[in-house]
């Protein structure tokens, strides 16, 4: 096995300019930075070199190379990552994924993509859209993130609820290993039980076990009808029990996002959501359907009913595709809109079973008051997993804030959950992956990332303790 950093950065870095041409490898000191980190607040750390590729040949010699040299490698698509995923090894190699950004063929028959991992997911979902089609993932960041990213924390996002998360939709993959070989896993047909599915383990893996390059994607029809539900409450906890009972009427809902006290002030104080002083909390509610025939609107008036009965002061429907946008827009705002004026933060991610959410919202809020460290809950209440955001202004403050978010996983874990519902582990989570997994089962994925990576250097420190 070869130790990292087996030769200096002059050598590989030569090497590799040598490999795919000076044009394509940054080492300036002014560029650098760029690519040194991501949106968790993890510190930056400088790479030595970016390598910004253009196509999966030039992936494996750039990984050819550093295998050769013994040199970290991390592969980064829109750096919007919320764990450290994509921060680089001290020294290391970034494989810049941003510039393979091609569509390759969208089969309309099939209901399936073939593209690249520098696409970005916003850009692909309005352009399958114009075809008649739906990609569901849509992470909050899809204005900037890229379906490689996505694919690398199996990003979820709000019509997860309904349709599902990012491996739902990857069917196949092709990825360059340790050594620089292009495999090619999974499929094109929408079903097939041919061998383990190594497509399904590689999404969420965050670039510990190759680089991918090419990624076949399921569609599904567009619907034609979509409606977007604003309702308020007066109270956090009526909210938030509001969600259990949605869960419980069996409505197919495309989206349920809750929003607490803090978060909904942080909203106002931009201008967004068009609801009275006196609302405590928000929940956002969404449904589709096939057809525009009216049965949806008798769906969504029976859902207001249901809130309406369980502690809602109000409820209204947008009105127009525009005004739903404006309400989505200042839902999208949130992670940004809770941290402005706040000097530092932490934004974790956690899930539950919904029907555990009323007690989870109750143990944050009770965590907040014992800490002296406001907290800002909201997100995908309707699945579970919410975002809870730690906030303070002083530096003394920090510890007690780590402390209060190990406690917001101490809770989501005793209710059933997880430490992480779509933000991955990367630098910032992993040494808490032992309070959810067993000890045996950690060592099997262990020996996982060995057998596809036996020279460790696919982003180490990441996702394993």
């Amino acid at each position: 096995m070869l130790s990292l950093m087996s030769s200096a950065p002059e050598f590989w870095i030569a090497a590799l300019e040598s490999a795919l041409g000076r044009d394509r490898v940054l080492t300036d000191a002014d560029r650098l930075p760029s690519f040194a980190g991501d949106e968790s607040g993890v510190g930056p750390v400088l790479p030595s070199a970016v390598a910004r590729v253009r196509s999966a040949s030039e992936v494996g010699e750039a990984v050819r190379v550093a295998a050769e040299h013994g040199v970290p490698i991390t592969a980064r698509g829109g750096g919007t990552g919320k764990a450290g995923g994509c921060v680089p090894s001290a020294g290391g190699l970034v494989i810049d994924l941003s510039p393979m950004k091609r569509v390759n063929a969208i089969d309309k028959t099939s209901m399936v993509a073939e593209i690249e991992p520098g696409v970005v997911t916003g850009d692909f979902r309005r352009l399958v859209a114009e075809e008649g089609f739906l990609y569901p993932p849509d992470p909050n960041s899809l204005a900037t993130c890229t379906v490689g990213g996505n694919v690398a924390t199996n990003a979820g996002g709000p019509s997860s609820m309904k349709y599902g998360v990012t491996r739902e939709y990857v069917l196949g993959l092709d990825l360059v290993v340790a050594g620089g070989d292009l495999i090619r896993l999974g499929r094109r047909t929408l079903k097939g039980v041919a061998g383990y599915d190594l497509t399904a383990l590689v999404v969420g893996s965050e670039g510990t076990l190759g680089v991918v390059t090419s990624i076949t994607l399921r569609l599904r029809p567009l619907p034609r009808a979509v409606r977007t539900l604003l309702t308020y409450f007066r109270a956090t906890a009526d909210a938030a029990s509001a969600v259990a009972h949605l869960a419980a009427s069996g409505v197919d809902l495309r989206a349920a996002e809750f929003i607490d006290t803090l978060s909904l002030e942080a909203a106002r104080a931009k201008g967004g959501f068009d609801v009275p002083a006196d609302a405590g909390a928000v929940l956002l509610i969404e449904l589709d359907a096939e057809r525009e025939d009216g049965s949806i609107d008798a769906v969504m008036e029976a859902v207001g009913e249901l809130l309406l009965a369980h502690g809602a002061a109000d409820t209204s429907v947008a009105a127009s595709e525009s005004q739903r946008e404006a309400i989505w827009s200042v839902r999208r705002d949130l992670s940004a809109s809770i941290k402005e004026g706040r000097r530092f933060s932490i934004s974790e991610d956690v899930g539950v079973p919904r029907a555990n959410v009323p007690e989870l919202v109750a143990r944050v809020e009770k965590i907040r008051d014992r800490s002296r460290i406001d907290m800002s809950t909201y997100g995908h209440a309707g699945e579970g997993n919410l975002h809870v955001n730690l906030l303070w202004d002083e530096p003394g403050d920090r510890d007690r804030a780590v402390r209060a978010s190990e406690e917001v996983f101490r809770a989501a874990l005793d209710l059933g959950g997880t430490i992480s519902g779509e933000h991955g582990l990367g630098i910032a989570k992993r040494r808490f992956l032992p309070w959810e997994q067993s000890d045996p089962v950690i060592a099997l994925q262990r020996e996982l990332k060995r057998v596809f990576d036996p020279s460790g250097i696919m982003n180490p420190g990441k996702l394993l303790p």
